[in-house]
């Protein structure tokens, strides 16, 4: 039915325009004097118009988006930057505890066992690490090593807070976690040295993007 109407209205739209112009070319001598002009004068403006208008409007939204999507990565640029910052601050609480670890777990003899809660105090903090981890504009900035090196190096972590929680739980011998948490600390602590050298690195390199377009 809508279809119908609108066919309709269009046509008696056809109707009016051709009796107005069968009219007034009647009516008026210099009517078609006129009209041909005008009609040329319109067509060529919106030719000229459609020719030059559309190209410009096309540069203009691909001029804006790209100023969008230039804002947008560098928001990405900033908050990933921010949060490596974030992560060297804890792998510098990592690295002020290994010694503590070493120390409390090497050569440890029946009955000298750690208590449990001063073990607790020895996991290390995994927050920001975790952050970074799980968040998607490191990728889409192009962060890809940071990301594995940050992520192998937690992995490493997490291992290490694991036997930590299983010497906490064994109440019979805990010493027997006590050898292979010294071991697995120097190990860790070799590879958060890696970790951080990346992430130093990463950090110089957002910041002068951060530079160049600003």
């Amino acid at each position: 039915m809508k279809k119908y109407l609108i066919a309709g209205a269009f046509l008696v739209v056809i109707v009016v325009m051709v009796y107005a112009v069968r009219h007034y070319g009647e009516v008026l001598p210099d009517f078609w004097n006129n009209f041909i002009p005008g009609v040329l004068a319109n067509i060529t403006g919106v030719t000229i118009g459609a020719i030059v208008g559309i190209p410009v409007g096309f540069a203009i939204n691909h001029y804006a988006a790209t100023v969008a999507e230039r804002r947008h990565h560098d928001r990405k640029v900033t908050e990933v930057r921010q949060l490596l910052e974030q992560v060297r601050l804890e792998l510098n609480l990592h690295n002020a505890t290994y010694p503590r670890l070493t120390q409390s777990f090497m050569n440890t003899k029946m009955g000298t066992a750690l208590p449990a809660a001063e073990v607790s105090m020895l996991l290390l903090g995994t927050t920001f690490g975790r952050q970074l981890i799980g968040n998607r504009s490191v990728i889409d900035i192009g962060e890809t090593l940071t990301l594995f090196e940050v992520s192998g190096y937690y992995g490493r972590v997490e291992e290490l807070n694991r036997l930590l929680a299983l010497r906490m739980q064994d109440t019979q011998h805990p010493e027997n976690w006590d050898a292979q948490i010294a071991n697995m600390a120097n190990f860790v602590s070799f590879a958060r040295n890696q970790a951080d050298y990346e992430i130093q690195q990463a950090v110089e390199r957002l910041t002068g993007r951060g530079r160049v377009n600003g």
